[in-house]
């Protein structure tokens, strides 16, 4: 019996219109699995045969949802939506939420720009045999791809994941999941995992089973199942179980500089004030027309 899919990818490494081309390559490398619709709310850009030629046309930065649907029911669970999220610069302005660290002023600092692509896939279209060959395939591609810190492609058995972020506490283990440079460098024993192997950029993909129908759920603990075992042997439950809210300082997972200094980036940390002159200068300029609102490409507000 097959189900849903859905994954989830996010990179701390510097974008470029090179990189965002090749997120598009990837997708149409696997056209079955390629989006229909992309843009804002709802999605109007039409894909058709080349997602590599529509991100080349709109550019940097691009802030899409994305939209599957053709039409085999008149219901909403048809729809396979997802997103990808590439941001134009390297660095932006965040509130410290309310924690002062070392290069924070009042409230904000300058945190990395996090890039994010996902997807989901329903129980129809992945009731093809190709299709879940497939959908790791477009996965591990996009992982590489991406640099990626971090990314996970879970069935419906898979825990839920816990709201933190991503340097405070791990969200979950999953059918597969790829962990980044950062992580591989502080438990390099994840390279040995069963299921696991080394992918070009170094990140390190685990496969916890063949297949991701008919894994034991797991209980409330969300960490008891089997197959969930070889990965917490390396890592242990610390990741996974720091309160939320805890602060970011690498101690149970790599922290948001271990994952920035392992990530390919060349652009270096501006200060507060370096910043908020390069968004007044932003703040100026016309909106791309792929970003803009309907009402704004009218002449609304800009």
């Amino acid at each position: 019996m097959t189900e849903d899919l859905e994954f989830g990818l996010s990179s701390v490494a510097e974008m470029t219109l090179e990189r965002a081309v090749k997120v598009g390559e990837a997708f149409d490398r696997y056209p079955d699995l390629r989006p229909l619709k992309v843009g804002g709310d709802p999605a109007r850009i039409r894909v058709g045969d080349s997602m590599t030629d529509v991100i080349r046309r709109a550019g940097l930065p691009i802030d899409w949802g994305t939209v599957r649907d053709k039409g085999r029911r008149p219901d909403l669970k048809d729809y396979e939506t997802g997103e990808i999220y590439l941001h134009a610069v390297p660095w932006y302005l965040e509130a410290s939420e309310g924690f002062e660290s070392e290069d924070s002023i009042d409230g904000e600092w300058v945190g990395p720009a996090t890039h994010k692509v996902s997807g989901s896939f329903n129980a129809a279209t992945m009731n093809d045999p190709d299709r879940v060959e497939q959908v790791l395939g477009l996965f591990t591609d996009l992982a590489v791809t991406l640099d990626v810190m971090y990314g996970l492609l879970s069935g419906p058995s898979s825990p839920l994941a816990s709201g933190a972020p991503l340097a405070v506490q791990l969200p979950g283990i999953y059918w597969v999941q790829v962990f980044g440079p950062a992580f591989v460098q502080r438990w390099p024993d994840l390279s040995d995992v069963d299921g696991a192997r080394t992918l070009e950029s170094g990140a390190v993909l685990i496969q916890t089973t063949p297949t991701p129908w008919g894994q034991t759920r797991p209980g409330p603990g969300r960490l008891d199942a089997p197959w969930m075992q070889p990965i917490l042997d390396v890592l242990g439950t610390d990741p996974f179980t720091q309160p939320y809210g805890f602060v970011s300082d690498g101690r149970a997972v790599p922290s948001e500089k271990d994952h920035v200094a392992a990530a390919p980036r060349n652009t270096p940390k501006p200060s507060i004030q370096e910043l908020k002159l390069a968004y007044e200068r932003q703040r100026t300029r016309p909106i791309p027309e792929n970003q803009a609102s309907p009402a704004q490409t009218r002449g609304g507000t800009k």
